[in-house]
């Protein structure tokens, strides 16, 4: 593994993207989340079109999933482990802040549907150039105070130019 897939939490600690789990029940990982991460993975291994013509909700699912997740996993983690007063770094109280954002995502289940015209997010699929160097070709970004999601998989060794995925304006 490279140091591009590793994730750096605000607290300024690493975290490997692969080992990144969304904390969820059996049954939504096993299901729901799977059939949506199959759908996006799949669309890049074929290559920019595939990943453009995904539709907007499955995107929207995937970055959300992944911005919420985030958040949720920092509720325990110190904000500075040299200083354990110094809180975690994310509160139950800003979390609850972000509880439209997770009735949203029960969208993977069916709960929650919205008219294709009136989409929650807007989507961008960006065709980008391939960086050269393997630890250039993932990059991960999130904005917590203004929902904003960038994601950059690049690389999948199909020499096709990739995509900068869903700039997503939760």
């Amino acid at each position: 593994m490279g140091r591009a897939q590793l994730l750096f939490r605000r607290n300024g600690t690493l975290m490997p993207y692969a080992q990144l789990r969304i904390p969820c029940c059996g049954r939504c990982n096993d299901e729901y989340l799977s059939r949506i991460e199959l759908a996006v993975g799949d669309a890049f291994a074929e290559g920019p079109d595939v990943v453009a013509a995904l539709d907007a909700t499955t995107l929207f699912l995937r970055m959300g999933k992944i911005y919420y997740g985030l958040m949720f996993r920092e509720l325990p983690l110190l904000a500075d482990r040299r200083d354990p007063q110094a809180g975690t770094i994310m509160t139950p109280d800003f979390l609850a802040v972000f509880k439209t954002h997770r009735l949203l995502m029960q969208a993977a289940r069916g709960v929650v549907r919205w008219q294709p015209e009136q989409h929650p997010a807007s989507i961008f699929v960006l065709r980008t150039q391939e960086p050269t160097h393997p630890r250039n070709r993932f990059d991960y970004v999130d904005i917590i105070n203004f929902p904003f999601v960038g994601e950059f998989p690049c690389g999948l060794g199909s020499g096709r130019p990739c995509m900068a995925r869903a700039a997503v304006r939760l």
